[in-house]
Protein backbone atom coordinates (compact mmCIF):
# COMPACT_ATOMS: atom_id res chain seq x y z
CA UNK A 1 0.00 0.00 0.00
CA UNK A 2 2.83 2.55 0.98
CA UNK A 3 4.49 1.69 -2.60
CA UNK A 4 0.91 2.67 -4.18
CA UNK A 5 1.00 5.73 -2.45
CA UNK A 6 4.73 6.93 -3.18
CA UNK A 7 4.18 5.86 -6.71
CA UNK A 8 0.41 7.98 -6.69
CA UNK A 9 2.95 11.21 -5.26
CA UNK A 10 5.67 11.02 -8.07
CA UNK A 11 2.60 11.16 -10.63
CA UNK A 12 0.76 13.80 -9.39
CA UNK A 13 4.53 15.49 -8.71
CA UNK A 14 5.15 14.75 -12.09
CA UNK A 15 1.88 15.84 -13.27
CA UNK A 16 2.05 19.55 -11.45
CA UNK A 17 5.81 19.79 -12.96
CA UNK A 18 5.31 19.26 -16.61
CA UNK A 19 2.05 21.69 -16.22
CA UNK A 20 5.11 24.37 -14.89
CA UNK A 21 5.19 27.14 -17.57
CA UNK A 22 8.73 28.80 -17.38
CA UNK A 23 7.80 32.64 -17.25
CA UNK A 24 11.09 33.59 -18.60
CA UNK A 25 9.73 31.48 -22.25
CA UNK A 26 7.33 34.02 -24.22
CA UNK A 27 5.39 32.52 -26.93
CA UNK A 28 5.46 33.32 -30.84
CA UNK A 29 1.47 34.27 -30.50
CA UNK A 30 1.97 36.71 -28.23
CA UNK A 31 4.09 39.35 -29.94
CA UNK A 32 2.12 38.95 -33.69
CA UNK A 33 0.18 42.63 -33.96
CA UNK A 34 1.50 46.06 -34.17
CA UNK A 35 3.94 47.81 -31.84
CA UNK A 36 4.25 51.66 -31.40
CA UNK A 37 7.77 53.26 -30.51
CA UNK A 38 7.28 55.01 -27.04
CA UNK A 39 10.55 55.53 -25.45
CA UNK A 40 13.81 54.57 -26.70
CA UNK A 41 17.34 54.34 -25.02
CA UNK A 42 21.13 54.04 -26.04
CA UNK A 43 24.66 53.04 -23.84
CA UNK A 44 27.35 53.05 -25.68
CA UNK A 45 30.19 51.49 -23.85
CA UNK A 46 33.79 51.48 -24.95
CA UNK A 47 36.82 48.67 -24.40
CA UNK A 48 34.43 46.65 -22.23
CA UNK A 49 34.71 48.82 -18.93
CA UNK A 50 33.99 52.46 -20.09
CA UNK A 51 30.67 54.40 -20.52
CA UNK A 52 30.82 56.68 -23.64
CA UNK A 53 27.15 58.03 -23.91
CA UNK A 54 23.83 57.37 -22.87
CA UNK A 55 20.70 59.44 -24.52
CA UNK A 56 16.87 58.77 -24.25
CA UNK A 57 14.33 59.55 -26.68
CA UNK A 58 10.65 60.27 -25.02
CA UNK A 59 7.77 59.97 -27.18
CA UNK A 60 7.79 63.26 -28.49
CA UNK A 61 10.30 61.90 -30.76
CA UNK A 62 8.20 59.15 -32.36
CA UNK A 63 5.85 59.66 -35.03
CA UNK A 64 3.24 57.25 -36.55
CA UNK A 65 5.73 55.83 -38.52
CA UNK A 66 8.17 54.24 -35.55
CA UNK A 67 6.90 50.76 -35.26
CA UNK A 68 7.49 46.97 -35.37
CA UNK A 69 5.11 45.07 -36.76
CA UNK A 70 4.99 41.77 -36.32
CA UNK A 71 3.11 38.71 -38.26
CA UNK A 72 1.85 35.50 -37.85
CA UNK A 73 3.79 33.77 -40.84
CA UNK A 74 6.95 34.90 -38.21
CA UNK A 75 7.45 38.03 -40.68
CA UNK A 76 7.52 41.65 -39.52
CA UNK A 77 8.26 45.11 -40.49
CA UNK A 78 10.62 47.60 -38.49
CA UNK A 79 9.67 51.26 -39.65
CA UNK A 80 11.38 54.33 -37.95
CA UNK A 81 10.73 57.84 -39.01
CA UNK A 82 14.33 59.02 -38.71
CA UNK A 83 17.57 58.19 -37.22
CA UNK A 84 18.41 57.90 -33.53
CA UNK A 85 21.71 58.25 -32.27
CA UNK A 86 23.66 60.05 -29.67
CA UNK A 87 23.70 62.88 -30.99
CA UNK A 88 19.60 63.18 -32.02
CA UNK A 89 16.98 62.31 -34.14
CA UNK A 90 18.19 62.77 -37.64
CA UNK A 91 15.07 62.82 -40.50
CA UNK A 92 15.04 62.48 -43.72
CA UNK A 93 13.19 65.33 -45.38
CA UNK A 94 11.63 65.01 -49.43
CA UNK A 95 9.24 67.76 -50.72
CA UNK A 96 8.34 68.41 -47.20
CA UNK A 97 7.62 65.17 -46.15
CA UNK A 98 9.76 63.33 -43.78
CA UNK A 99 10.30 59.63 -45.43
CA UNK A 100 9.60 56.63 -43.20
CA UNK A 101 12.71 54.06 -43.16
CA UNK A 102 11.03 50.72 -43.64
CA UNK A 103 12.89 47.33 -43.51
CA UNK A 104 11.14 43.60 -43.56
CA UNK A 105 12.66 40.60 -41.43
CA UNK A 106 11.99 36.81 -40.78
CA UNK A 107 11.91 36.57 -36.73
CA UNK A 108 11.96 33.15 -34.80
CA UNK A 109 11.37 33.55 -30.62
CA UNK A 110 13.40 31.09 -28.06
CA UNK A 111 12.80 31.21 -24.47
CA UNK A 112 13.30 35.49 -24.49
CA UNK A 113 15.46 35.66 -27.40
CA UNK A 114 14.05 37.52 -30.63
CA UNK A 115 16.30 36.48 -33.90
CA UNK A 116 15.47 38.83 -36.94
CA UNK A 117 16.70 38.27 -40.18
CA UNK A 118 16.68 40.82 -42.86
CA UNK A 119 15.11 40.06 -45.82
CA UNK A 120 15.48 43.05 -47.55
CA UNK A 121 18.81 42.93 -49.82
CA UNK A 122 20.55 45.87 -48.36
CA UNK A 123 24.01 45.11 -47.73
CA UNK A 124 25.49 45.84 -44.03
CA UNK A 125 28.71 47.48 -44.42
CA UNK A 126 31.30 48.33 -42.31
CA UNK A 127 34.12 50.64 -42.20
CA UNK A 128 38.11 49.54 -41.95
CA UNK A 129 38.83 45.95 -40.56
CA UNK A 130 35.68 45.49 -38.14
CA UNK A 131 33.42 42.46 -37.07
CA UNK A 132 29.87 43.28 -35.77
CA UNK A 133 27.67 41.17 -34.24
CA UNK A 134 23.79 41.80 -32.71
CA UNK A 135 21.67 39.72 -29.93
CA UNK A 136 18.22 40.91 -29.26
CA UNK A 137 16.80 40.16 -26.14
CA UNK A 138 12.56 40.75 -24.75
CA UNK A 139 12.70 42.16 -21.31
CA UNK A 140 8.63 42.06 -21.63
CA UNK A 141 5.97 41.02 -23.25
CA UNK A 142 2.49 41.49 -22.58
CA UNK A 143 -1.27 42.36 -24.15
CA UNK A 144 0.23 45.79 -24.25
CA UNK A 145 3.68 46.68 -23.56
CA UNK A 146 7.04 45.23 -25.37
CA UNK A 147 10.59 46.05 -24.37
CA UNK A 148 13.35 45.07 -26.43
CA UNK A 149 16.96 44.86 -26.05
CA UNK A 150 19.28 45.02 -28.99
CA UNK A 151 23.06 44.51 -27.97
CA UNK A 152 25.77 46.03 -31.10
CA UNK A 153 29.10 44.59 -30.49
CA UNK A 154 31.91 46.02 -32.33
CA UNK A 155 35.33 44.65 -33.24
CA UNK A 156 38.45 45.79 -34.76
CA UNK A 157 39.88 49.05 -36.27
CA UNK A 158 37.44 51.46 -37.46
CA UNK A 159 37.49 55.26 -37.41
CA UNK A 160 34.42 54.82 -35.37
CA UNK A 161 36.00 52.32 -33.16
CA UNK A 162 39.21 53.78 -31.10
CA UNK A 163 41.11 51.53 -28.89
CA UNK A 164 39.15 47.75 -30.15
CA UNK A 165 35.58 47.33 -29.32
CA UNK A 166 32.37 48.84 -28.64
CA UNK A 167 29.23 47.98 -27.72
CA UNK A 168 25.76 49.72 -28.34
CA UNK A 169 22.68 48.41 -26.44
CA UNK A 170 19.66 49.72 -27.55
CA UNK A 171 16.25 49.72 -25.24
CA UNK A 172 13.08 50.18 -27.24
CA UNK A 173 9.95 50.50 -25.13
CA UNK A 174 6.52 49.60 -27.49
CA UNK A 175 2.83 49.81 -26.79
CA UNK A 176 0.30 47.64 -28.62
CA UNK A 177 -2.08 49.34 -30.99
CA UNK A 178 -3.85 46.71 -32.53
Amino acid sequence: MKNKYLLFMFVCLLGLSACHKDKSAFQMGQIIGKWQVTKLTLHQVTDASTSAHDTTFTSNAFTAGDFYEFNRDNTALISYSGTYSFGGKEETIAGGTVLISANHYKYDISSNNLKLTLTDAIPQTLHGNSSFSSSNTINQLDDTHLVLTAVYNYMGTSPNIQGGSLSIAQTTYFTKTN
